[in-house]
């Protein structure tokens, strides 16, 4: 199994040389398909085997890879869990999926794609996988580095320099309390391991301080109001591969760093401000799907129901109760695929008539009857259409907070 884990670590490196190796297009496709397959059928393989993480409790001490250290007690490990198999999945389907995508995008280079895109693969997996918590900072704010590039260098138009630098900013600037605290709680316990982390009791005003440092740069990254500006410019300006990444896997980045440090580590200040939470994303749900409706630019109109979708999936990881939280990490896994299906769509649909202009593409279902079912098909499914996950997830949400 020790394997298995270091193959989904290692994959992407190894794919990254290999395919700067060789600059011949035809073999750098070939490298990457073999290399989709391979990973796939990997991660397969580990959430299979993963079930019975389901009946142990030591997996995590079993199955703990150590690969660095830096200091005493700072550690770059990985520990897989059920719900780090579950994004690592997500993750390679994703990353398949847009690499396959790249063959037909003629607009953008493809190899300084498919290369953004594996590092992008390494430094997601690393995020979900690690058990250290200032590594897990590390990775939290690295993956902004080649999101940055994608949406600056390949963006699609005019103002993609400044939405990179809107998403940079934001991003980086909400992080500083996270570094502050990650440094107080090494010198308070001398250890950024999470199973340290777990058991640290801090003071009732240190924990209201570590809740607030840990809970405004994750809120930045989901996003919910009012720090979700950065997510509509960016979404419209980045190519099409850089939007399925940013909605699929970037935001579900704040939603894990919720389930993985904010509610283990501040429970009490949790339940305190769970209502303060709640409003935010009731008002974010209500808000995002105003302003999506006033939209023309099918790109807008995604990344607003984006901000209202991660709003419900937030709501769920606040209500104290285990069935919501459940609910809300699949509301978050459906969304990701769901998004990512709407933006390849509206990316197909762009590279062949240039615009995204709803206005401008009405009759289509004469021209393209089967794309025009899928994506319609898609965005019933984006509205929570009873027998889909989002629905099941929602009406849960909904049926706690009225209760």
């Amino acid at each position: 199994m020790e394997y298995l884990i270091l193959n989904i670590f290692w994959a992407p490196l190894i794919t990254l040389v290999l395919f700067n190796a060789f600059r011949d297009e035809n073999s750098q496709a070939i490298i990457g398909s073999l290399s989709s397959v391979f990973q796939t059928l990997n991660v397969t393989l580990v959430c299979i085997l993963g079930v019975g993480m389901l009946k142990t409790d030591t997996w995590n001490e079993i199955y703990t890879i150590h690969i660095l250290s830096l200091l005493p007690n700072v550690n770059w490990t990985l520990s897989p869990d059920f719900l780090a198999l579950s994004f690592v999945f997500l993750t390679n389907f994703i990353i398949q999926l847009s690499f396959i995508f790249t063959f037909s995008d003629r607009i953008h280079p493809f190899p300084a794609n498919i290369t953004i895109l594996f590092t992008l693969q390494f430094l997601l997996i690393n995020f979900f996988l690690v058990s250290d918590l200032f590594f897990f900072y590390i990775f939290f704010e690295s993956v902004l580095i080649p999101v940055f590039v994608m949406i600056g260098m390949y963006g699609s138009r005019h103002r993609r320099i400044h939405a990179a630098f809107q998403l940079f900013y934001f991003t980086l600037l909400g992080s500083f309390s996270m570094l502050f605290a990650i440094i107080l709680i090494y010198l308070s316990i001398g250890s950024t391991q999470f199973y340290d982390i777990y058991q640290y009791l801090p003071t009732p005003h240190l924990e209201t301080f570590l809740w607030f440092a840990f809970f405004i740069p994750l809120a930045v990254k989901i996003p919910l109001v009012p720090v979700h500006t950065w997510l509509p410019e960016a979404h419209v300006e980045a190519p099409t591969v850089g939007s399925v990444v940013l909605a699929a896997l970037v935001l579900k980045m704040g939603g894990f760093g919720i389930l993985r440090i904010l509610l283990p580590l501040c429970p009490n200040i949790t339940v305190l401000y769970a209502d303060l939470v709640m409003v935010c994303c009731i008002l974010g749900m209500g808000y995002a799907s105003v302003t999506a409706i006033r939209q023309n630019d099918l790109k807008k109109i995604i990344a607003y129901s984006s901000v209202a979708h991660m709003s419900y999936s937030t709501m769920g990881f606040f209500c104290s109760q285990w069935d919501c939280v459940i609910s809300g990490i699949v509301s978050m896994f459906s969304h990701g695929l769901v998004s990512a299906g709407l933006f390849f769509a509206v990316g197909c649909l762009y590279n062949r008539v240039g615009t995204r202009d709803f206005t401008d593409l009405t009759g289509l279902g004469k021209i393209f009857p089967i794309f025009s079912f899928c994506f319609f098909l898609l965005a019933l499914i984006n509205t929570a259409l009873p027998g889909t996950a989002n629905f099941v997830a929602e009406l849960r949400h909904f049926a706690w907070y009225f209760r």
